[in-house]
């Protein structure tokens, strides 16, 4: 499976499959709702990253074929292992707030100002390293939103409103 990109696999039922299994397959991770997230990636948002295919760094692996464990980190930082300040209601709201499309939006804006940002670090996997900070600093700002928030029933009514009107 390693010749084939993200791109042939979304669309070959038994390597997408295979994938989603293998992806599935993590403790945390056994359940319907990451399953359909991972899908509704593949289906809805993967053609986005089409111009953004290729590694950013020589010997890299491509960008693309990195987007399914950055949802994974993503997915894993909302719900496994959420930010351990947030208490009850507003462990609760950062939950509520996890919007995949609303990532996907920021992640699409930032790859071209992140590109080649790690270039003097020649001994990471620097297309990796670049889209785990990326998911990391998309969870900060969720967190800081949900940590500084002062009327939280207010931020509840607008989550699920936003969340009402996708639908």
């Amino acid at each position: 499976m390693s010749d084939k990109s993200i791109f042939d696999v979304r669309d070959n039922i038994q390597y997408r499959e295979y994938l989603l299994d293998t992806f599935c397959n993590n403790p945390g991770f056994k359940n319907s709702d990451f399953r359909d997230l991972l899908e509704y990636v593949l289906d809805n948002k993967l053609d986005l990253l089409k111009d953004f295919d290729g590694p950013f760094y020589e010997d890299d692996d491509n960008m693309s074929d990195l987007i399914l464990p950055a949802v994974t980190r993503l997915y894993g930082k909302f719900f496994i292992t959420p930010p351990t300040m947030l208490k009850n209601r507003k462990l609760e709201l950062f939950k509520l707030s996890f919007d995949i499309d609303d990532f996907m939006d920021y992640f699409i804006d930032i790859i071209p100002k992140m590109r080649n940002s790690l270039e003097l670090l020649k001994n990471l996997d620097r297309t990796n390293e670049t889209l785990t900070l990326i998911v990391d600093n998309y969870i900060a700002k969720c967190f800081h939103h949900v940590y500084n928030c002062e009327d939280l029933e207010q931020e509840f009514r607008n989550v699920k409103l936003k969340k009402l009107v996708k639908w």
